[in-house]
């Protein structure tokens, strides 16, 4: 366990130049976004669509770096520089799931428009599958062909964003009554957590140990 956090910490420093660049995308333009729709829904999940993009920035920079040697004389095992990317990944993807729910309705309440409670509960919960979903498929196709030839999964969350947005715009009345149940929507991010979250990082440290650092 202590080197699965140590090998996250490292993930930390590695990105910590680039924390303004960071920031900005995955803070700042997303509250533009809510402004501009009045919908803390959308927001937040493009908040958490940027944060699943930006999770890229560890694989890009260890690569352009040449960092793979240094990981291969760490005392770690490739299962737990797995991990310890995992745990990296999910604290940023929190850190930007808070910074939403803070940020957003404050912006909301200036503009002086309704957000309620259930509102925020639902754009959390939105946010959680949202998040899961693009990063369960993103990180083992960075492990397997690298950052630089896997760029087309940086695409994932664009695509799913606006699908989302699609599916908000197409199916309201469908997704009104889904999104009316906000305990079924806690449930299924759950399940889709914990078990889409096991298969990527089963497929991910099957993709690293065929590497060599």
């Amino acid at each position: 366990m202590n080197n699965i956090l140590k090998s996250a910490r490292l993930d930390f420093f590695l990105v910590l130049p680039y924390s303004k660049r960071i920031i900005l995308a995955d803070i700042i333009m997303p509250v533009f976004y809510t402004f501009t729709t009045g919908s803390i829904l959308s927001g937040v999940s493009f908040t958490m669509c940027m944060a699943a993009i930006l999770s890229c920035y560890t694989f890009s920079v260890s690569e352009k770096n040449g960092m793979e040697k240094l990981y291969g004389v760490l005392p770690v095992t490739k299962k737990e520089l797995v991990l310890g990317r995992y745990v990296f990944t999910c604290l940023m993807g929190l850190f930007s799931l808070i910074m939403a729910i803070i940020l957003h309705p404050a912006f909301l309440l200036l503009m002086k428009k309704e957000c309620r409670p259930a509102d925020v509960i639902i754009s959390v919960i939105a946010g959680i599958l949202t998040f899961s979903l693009y990063t369960v498929i993103q990180l083992p196709g960075y492990y397997k062909y690298g950052a630089l030839r896997a760029r087309v999964f940086m695409y994932v969350p664009l695509v799913g964003f606006f699908a989302f947005l699609y599916l908000l715009g197409s199916e309201k009345k469908s997704l009104t009554v889904l999104l009316g149940h906000p305990a079924v929507l806690a449930f299924a991010a759950v399940l889709l957590f914990i078990g889409a979250y096991a298969v990527s990082i089963a497929l991910s440290i099957k993709f690293l140990e065929k590497k060599e650092l």
